[in-house]
């Protein structure tokens, strides 16, 4: 692009020409970029975990609720419309026992869909649970014979909560085993849906510990290593946040934190990670929350970092964690994190406003070393309000764009249903607000085809700034206005025919004028 003066095209992003809503949602995806979808008409569905296939399809693990819950996977096409060449609908089921649920979800290289949770047989406990899809929406018998693969133990809420498969095609699954109080558990199942011999005890590891540990999250590493992280000891008034390393074996591996355990200890405090990620350098950095034990107080979240080693990342944050205040007059809880492509991470907090009681959703970005991204939002962070008035995001997944898709519920008279949003990845306003500058300015010609020249008769505050924003609220271009209220820019050959509005704001004004690209 082209300026008459000497200007540099500033950073696209942030925009603050209204008091329209900030929002992250992309308007090309489902309706305004949220797609709602009901499961069974009785309500009860939710939307648990999220990934990205290569080519911008989205799949998603979900319950169905209802009398008898089933475990489901949705494909959903880039725009946000269901993928009717799975299964006809872009929706299938399995149902294990009476009840089951769909926790987890991975893709394979060959496009196949493996999904688990966990499942409810009458006269029995809630088992380990796996299903795998093939690309057209048919349970693949292959795996396991039927399609359906379950681990059977004594433990009454056994579950996987993270899923993953290896480039070899072994499928590696963590959460929890249901004893007295629970255990964190891995299982490694081969391409075939059988357990792995190879791994842990016939394909299984466990703490057996009893002391109340919990799998939240997984992370299989570069080096094959499984990092199992969540909480420990969550049966007694203090639990401390955890991070238990694998070999890929199944062994615990003794050379990490202290005898393979990452395990800060507060006093008086209940922690847990909550996502994990692994860096190209092989650090972790986690998303985390901490109550006073009991958990009667407030939640505080907080992201973290955590070497090789197994140990705090002193570089990052305060001695390895940044808290995250939501911020007045919020009140919140955190959800999940995404690690963005340039180091960043996203982190998606379900927040109430304590003076409205509305629900909504907060998205805060973080820099590399753990701070706040002042650049994002308003101070790092971005507040959208609930479709319908409620809801909960449960998972996050980045596409190849950098475009986050967010899945959870929303609320309806029925009861909850899935909710699937795409964000991208810079926040922009929601509509223009038409109010004119004190100084005036006007624009020409109209329509323009190459040039847009403007020219405000009182010329411009010293702060004020000029940016061409498109219909669906986005930031095109940004650039400081000229003092004498005079100047041209060049249109960018790659922005489309339509109609614009250009915006000037400073400390002093506000004021819009429309703009009609037209060649």
């Amino acid at each position: 692009m082209c300026l008459r003066s000497p200007i540099a095209l500033l950073l696209v992003g942030q925009v603050f020409c209204s008091s329209a809503q900030l929002t992250l949602l992309d308007p090309t995806f489902g309706n305004a970029g949220i797609v709602q979808q009901g499961l069974n008409g009785f309500g009860g569905d939710r939307a648990n975990d999220v990934s990205m296939m290569p080519d911008g399809r989205i799949v998603v693990a979900a319950t169905s609720g209802g009398q008898e819950g089933a475990m489901v996977v949705m494909r959903i096409l880039e725009n946000g419309v269901l993928d009717n060449s799975f299964n006809g609908t872009g929706i299938a089921d399995v149902n294990f026992g009476s009840t089951s649920s769909g926790e987890a979800i991975a893709l394979q290289a060959d496009g196949r869909i493996v999904v688990a949770g966990s499942a409810f047989f009458e006269g029995s406990f809630d088992d380990l649970a796996f299903a795998r899809f093939k690309e057209n929406g048919a349970l693949d018998t292959s795996f396991s014979e039927d399609g359906r693969f379950t681990v059977t133990r004594s433990g009454a809420a056994d579950a996987v909560l993270s899923l993953t498969v290896a480039s070899d095609g072994r499928i590696v699954a963590g959460g929890k085993f249901d004893g007295p109080v629970g255990d964190m558990a891995a299982v490694q199942l081969l391409a075939n849906g059988n357990l792995d011999p190879s791994f842990g005890s016939n394909g299984i590891f466990e703490t057996s510990l009893h002391t109340g540990e919990v799998s939240q999250d997984l992370v299989l590493k570069q080096d094959g290593r499984i990092a199992l992280a969540g909480g420990w000891r969550l049966a007694l008034p203090d639990a401390d946040l955890a991070i238990l390393q694998l070999n890929a074996d199944g062994t615990v591996d003794q050379g990490y934190g202290v005898d393979g355990l990452f395990r800060p200890s507060e006093v008086g405090y209940t922690t847990v990670v909550l996502s994990a990620s692994e860096r190209n350098d092989g650090r972790i950095v986690l998303l985390g929350i901490r109550y006073v034990s009991g958990f009667g107080g407030q939640q505080q979240l907080f992201t973290g970092q955590v070497t090789e080693n197994g140990e705090w990342d002193t570089g990052y944050g305060s001695g390895g964690r940044t808290f995250l205040p939501v911020g007045a007059p919020y009140v919140g809880f955190a959800r999940d994190m995404a690690l963005l492509a340039d180091g960043k991470c996203l982190v998606t907090v379900d927040v109430i406003d304590t003076t409205t009681n509305a629900s909504a959703i907060m998205v805060m970005r973080t820099m590399p070393d753990g701070g706040l991204d002042l650049a994002f939002g308003n101070n790092g962070r971005v507040v959208m309000p609930c479709p319908g008035g409620d809801c909960s995001i449960r998972a996050l997944a980045v596409d190849a764009q950098q475009r986050v898709t967010a899945v959870g519920t929303y609320n309806t008279i029925d009861g909850t249903e899935v909710m699937v949003m795409r964000w991208l990845a810079e926040p922009s306003f929601v509509g223009f607000e038409e109010r004119r500058a004190n100084s005036t300015f006007s624009v020409y010609p109209v329509p323009c085809s190459e040039v847009i020249s403007v020219e405000a008769r009182d010329g411009f505050p010293v702060d004020a700034q000029l940016r061409l924003i498109d219909m669906c609220g986005r930031t095109v271009l940004e650039f400081p206005a000229e003092r004498n209220g005079d100047q041209q820019f060049m249109i960018p050959s790659s922005l489309p025919n339509g109609t614009y509005a250009l915006c000037l704001t400073s400390t002093a004004v506000v004021g819009n004028e429309r703009v009609v690209v037209q060649r």
